[in-house]
């Protein structure tokens, strides 16, 4: 999971700020799973290595982190109803698990545009991984977004919990 998040500036240095974090959190996430450690201790030792990185990227990476980390069970549930009959949720390379994990989370609870996100995450699924993993992971979160309707500051989830 190597490899250095692209930067440049061009005017659109939000954007790229907030595409950097999301690789850099799809990077702590696995380390984070496979040292068998805390998110929070995989991010201490993770920044480390990017002593010069501007605070409002680390912020925004650890943030994804900090708030996907807590429903993976349950967003591993739902990225499992959106998998082909034909395949497994445990079968899914923990790459694309990761990258949908932190996907379905911004989606439900972020605030950036949903095709934004959706395609800074296919675009990490085919930088990690190739072009089925990139189809695979675009396919389940369009799934999930034509489901549920996705619209800002709404998490539909929650209110199916209920039922």
């Amino acid at each position: 999971m190597g490899g250095k998040p692209g930067g440049g500036h061009c005017g659109r240095a939000p954007f790229r700020k907030r595409t950097k974090a999301r690789q850099y959190a799809v990077q702590m996430l696995y380390c984070s799973e496979m040292a068998e450690e805390s998110p929070a201790k995989t991010a201490e030792n993770f920044w480390k290595s990017f002593p010069g990185e501007e605070q409002s990227v680390m912020d925004f990476a650890g943030n994804l982190l900090a708030e996907a980390y807590p429903n993976i069970s349950q967003d591993d549930a739902l990225i499992g109803q959106f998998i082909s009959k034909n395949w497994s949720f445990d079968r899914v390379g923990l790459v694309e698990k990761c990258i949908m994990r932190l996907a379905v989370n911004e989606l439900f609870r972020g605030d950036a545009p949903v095709y934004a996100v959706m395609n800074d995450y296919v675009t990490l699924a085919k930088s990690f991984g190739d072009d089925k993993s990139a189809s695979f992971v675009n396919g389940v979160l369009e799934s999930i977004r034509a489901k549920f309707s996705i619209e800002r500051g709404n998490d539909e989830r929650k209110e199916q919990d209920k039922d």
